[in-house]
């Protein structure tokens, strides 16, 4: 049976410390890719257009059969930065929007006047598509950046509380718990993830019976839990023993 020894506060703040630097490396990627998500979302405009054009909100004034192609063309219609009022003819494909075109519907419009011939030219906006694209997996994961910082660092809060003024028990029967994930790969190829914990249980005396408590899952292959090996206390809150943390010490990955 491992031996339990007196707890190094350093040595626990150093553990803490180390898991939220590991958790935080997921938040960093995915702070990272949403940042990079959104920035493309936000240039949407000239990834589709190019360049000089002004967004405008135009109204549809009018939608018709093209007598000769049978095609659906609406007219739209909008006024410009410099007062004038300006319409627009495209066939029902131009509209970028749910349903069909109707009378008094908004409309996303562009235009820009050409700085070397002066042609006016205006289109419907046909950069929705990258918007969503872009914007909606951005939003995402920087909301899962914001919700995952937060659970790390909450428990980074409360397992320094523990260290702090949480209730010391030595632990009994250890053992270390491995599992193995599979990631599937190309064709039939596949990837092991390999995966440990330590486990332990400590009697409880207002129950009058043993609870079963464990650390958290470890990345790597399971080191061997020898007689010799010290182990550490767990930690309880004094409030509420069903919260506590069980540390590695010892067995903690570099």
């Amino acid at each position: 049976m491992p031996m339990t020894i007196l707890p190094d506060e350093a040595a626990l703040h150093a553990e803490i410390e180390r898991n939220r630097r590991r958790r935080f490396l997921g938040v960093y990627i995915a702070a990272v890719a949403a940042a990079l998500f959104l920035v493309a979302a936000s240039y949407s405009l000239p990834m589709m257009h190019g360049d000089g054009f002004t967004p405008v909100t135009a109204t549809i004034v009018a939608v018709e059969t093209d007598p000769a192609s049978g095609d659906t063309v609406m007219t739209s219609e909008f006024i410009d930065t410099s007062g004038t009022r300006r319409r627009g003819k495209e066939t029902a494909a131009y509209h970028y929007a749910p349903g069909d075109p109707k009378v008094g519907q908004a409309i996303e419009y562009i235009y820009k006047t050409s700085a070397l011939t002066g042609d006016f030219h205006a289109t419907p906006r046909a950069d929705v598509f990258l918007r969503w694209t872009f914007g909606v997996p951005g939003l995402l994961l920087a909301i899962l950046a914001i919700v995952v910082a937060w659970l790390v660092l909450r428990q980074r809060t409360f397992r320094r509380e523990l260290v702090r003024s949480g209730r010391r028990v030595p632990g009994q029967t250890h053992a270390i718990r491995a599992k193995t994930l599979i990631f599937p790969g190309e064709g039939n190829s596949a990837q092991a993830a390999p995966m440990w914990r330590l486990e332990a249980r400590y009697f409880e005396p207002a129950e009058s019976g043993f609870r079963d408590c464990h650390s958290d899952w470890q990345h790597g292959e399971a080191p061997e839990l020898l007689e010799q090996t010290p182990v550490l206390p767990l930690l309880l809150d004094a409030r509420d023993p069903k919260r506590y943390w069980l540390p590695l010490g010892s067995l903690a990955p570099p």
